[in-house]
């Protein structure tokens, strides 16, 4: 069991997973932990995780590849792959109720994940697990037994990823996938990965690689006349447009998924791509139609009970509010916005809205407010490491003396 830990290579542990890893039940686990720290190879530092020192783990490793079979060995570690990749996918759908579900890998008979029913515990099990998960993701890479796996969990765990802002850690996590996907060959999983993969450069400002790989998806999409893969891709273009300030470019691209998922019937990626048009109908000064677009799409939303898009729209509508010189309006539709991004524990969008409510309190002197909401996003642009959007924040900040 020693070995297996050592093999494994996680930076710590849980009781589920380590379970699942030897093969044993929670209580047998619990009992090769005990004889694992009495022998002061293994210590539990917090309550149910347990870590071993960085030499003692390089040395548990080398026994493993000396002594244990290598099928025992392999069995093992894929039993720790799909113990992760299925309780991963099970708290997603939680946090994440509407997104386009995937047809993940059989976990096996010996797997036992956990699954999720409450998004509070599913975010926090991401946040104790996530280090985890991104070692076993490169666990499932390097394996070669374990690639359609490999890009899955990337799937997995993206959401919350991207919601807390760990921009540069997606973007390895789907570089990975990527490799996996490419081995597989499937034509349908390699338009996801490069979509995702195009949108996480997006996200730290890579236009180039951004739209190379976005363009690849397109490609693809086209070229199996897949329309949905088509329609996201469209979707996730006219972000990469937008990063690079081209409002037209990017309006092509929204209307184009508009059009595509209206010929689909598919309410909430509807809503979702009106609430884009909106958007950039603002930006070219449009302000009436973009607030049609924008009330249309939180219609939709409510009515589908989608929140993700409904806090979206909430915040275009607070866009098309300010650059309609209609600061409260815009006040009211960005607090709302704020709201349910912090309830859905959006981080990344919780700073931009805090960005906005300052930006406009500053429109109407109301500095105090505009002070207080700008400093609550930096915290969070500094915890992201966002550091083109915190450098534009202490200049602003500095202005108010």
């Amino acid at each position: 069991m020693f070995e297996l830990l050592g093999a494994a290579s996680l930076p710590e542990i849980s009781l589920p997973a380590a379970a699942n890893l030897l093969g044993l039940t929670e209580r047998g686990a619990v009992s090769t932990f005990e004889v694992l720290e009495r022998a002061s190879l293994i210590e539990q530092h917090v309550p149910g995780r347990w870590r071993m020192h960085d030499l003692i783990q390089l040395y548990a490793a080398q026994q493993a590849r000396k002594i244990q079979p290598t099928i025992h060995q392999e069995v093992a570690l894929d039993r720790l792959v799909y113990f992760y990749l299925h309780s991963a996918h099970s708290a997603d759908r939680v946090i994440n109720p509407r997104r386009p579900p995937i047809e993940i890998s059989s976990p096996g008979s010996s797997c036992r994940p956990l699954s999720f029913s409450d998004p509070v515990k599913a975010r926090d099990w991401f946040g104790s697990e996530l280090a985890c998960l991104r070692s076993v993701q490169v666990l499932a890479v390097e394996s070669g037994r374990c690639h359609r796996a490999a890009w899955q969990l990337t799937w997995a765990m993206d959401t919350y990823q991207y919601r807390q802002g760990y921009l540069h850690e997606r973007i390895a996590a789907w570089r990975s996938a990527l490799a996996a996907a490419q081995t597989e060959g499937d034509a349908v999983a390699l338009i996801m990965v490069h979509r995702l993969f195009g949108h996480a450069y997006t996200r730290v400002g890579k236009h180039t690689k951004a739209t190379t790989h976005l363009r690849q998806a397109l490609n693809l999409a086209e070229e199996i006349a897949d329309d949905f893969g088509q329609a996201q891709v469209h979707y996730t273009l006219t972000k990469a447009w937008e990063e690079k300030g081209e409002t037209r470019r990017a309006l092509e691209h929204a209307m184009s998924a508009l059009r595509i998922f209206q010929n689909l019937n598919d309410a909430t990626w509807e809503a979702n791509a009106l609430s884009m048009v909106g958007l950039y109908s603002a930006r070219l000064g449009n302000h009436q139609e973009a607030r049609t677009f924008c009330q249309k799409s939180l219609s939709l939303c409510r009515h589908n009970n989608e929140r993700q898009g409904e806090a979206q729209a909430l915040s275009n509508l607070g866009y098309v509010g300010e650059l309609a010189a209609q600061p409260n309006e815009a006040l009211s539709y960005y607090r709302q916005a704020l709201d349910l991004f912090r309830i859905l524990g959006h981080v990344y969008y919780e700073a931009n809205s805090l960005d906005c409510l300052g930006r406009v309190s500053f429109s109407i002197n109301d500095l105090g407010q505009a002070r207080a909401a700008w400093e609550g996003a930096l915290l969070i642009y500094q915890d992201q490491g966002r550091q083109a959007d915190c450098d534009r924040i202490k200049r602003k900040l500095r202005e108010l003396g």
